[in-house]
């Protein structure tokens, strides 16, 4: 039986690590710090959540890279349509980047009223 040492507990090891364990291979996951996550991973002080880096996952369309993964591995996940991904704040307004490429111009236009649309 292989074994395989995988470093790093971030999103990449992580990914990797599960992949490697569903098809037999023991896996050992080092990871320097006290959660896992990586750049995907959170913090708490004084009881308030914060995110370390990445606040979205992309590629989770039908045939995307992490939707691919997410079925190899069987896990059961209830995806959700979310259009407002991503917001910005600025001395303008609120920039909304949706899923819906109509929605995101709208937001665009508002901010920016010469965005070519």
């Amino acid at each position: 039986m292989k074994k395989i040492a995988v470093v790093g507990g971030g999103y990449s090891g992580l990914s990797i690590a599960a992949l490697l364990a569903k098809s037999g291979v023991v896996v050992d996951l080092f990871e320097k710090h006290s959660s896992l996550g990586g750049c995907a991973g959170y913090f708490v002080r004084k009881n308030i959540s914060f995110d370390v880096g990445a606040t979205t996952i992309s590629g989770l369309k039908k045939n995307g890279p992490t939707r691919k993964l997410i079925e190899t591995l069987g896990l059961r996940v209830n995806f959700l349509k979310e259009h407002n991904g991503i917001s910005f704040i600025c001395e303008d307004g609120k920039l909304n980047l949706s899923s819906d490429i109509e929605k995101t111009k709208e937001s665009f236009k508002e901010i920016f009223p010469d965005f070519p649309t």
